[in-house]
């Protein structure tokens, strides 16, 4: 199973990305903790651990990790340091802007999945 740790439940998830989530047995998802932007780096060492510890009762194949870089960077640490398969989800992210009168913009994004990345350690 594909565990998803991340702000985006796969409930909203393209097809696609659905289907590609088949080659793990499935998605269930985690929702990544929020970490306040004042937070410390040992607050978010103690935020890694309890995510990490909740996730690995779960018996994940593989773990989609995005959000907040520091925290993604420990939780993905961890998996791989204890072999589990981490992934990212790529993406094609198709932008237009809209220039007001006002001088404003508004900027629009659509993402659309392509594939799932495994993450690798250096060397």
């Amino acid at each position: 199973m594909l565990l998803n740790i991340t702000n985006h439940p796969s409930s909203e998830w393209q097809q696609k990305q659905l289907k590609a989530a088949e080659v793990f047995g499935g998605v269930v998802d985690l929702p990544l903790p929020f970490v306040e932007p004042s937070a410390s780096e040992e607050q978010i060492q103690v935020i890694a651990s309890q995510t990490f510890n909740q996730a690995m009762k779960l018996h994940p194949t593989a773990v989609l990790v995005a959000g907040e870089y520091n925290l993604v960077f420990l939780l993905v640490d961890a998996f791989l340091s204890c072999g589990v398969k981490v992934v990212a989800g790529t993406t094609r992210r198709k932008t237009s802007e809209v220039f007001q009168a006002d001088g404003s913009v508004i900027k629009t994004s659509m993402y659309d999945f392509v594939r799932f990345r495994e993450y690798r350690h250096f060397g």
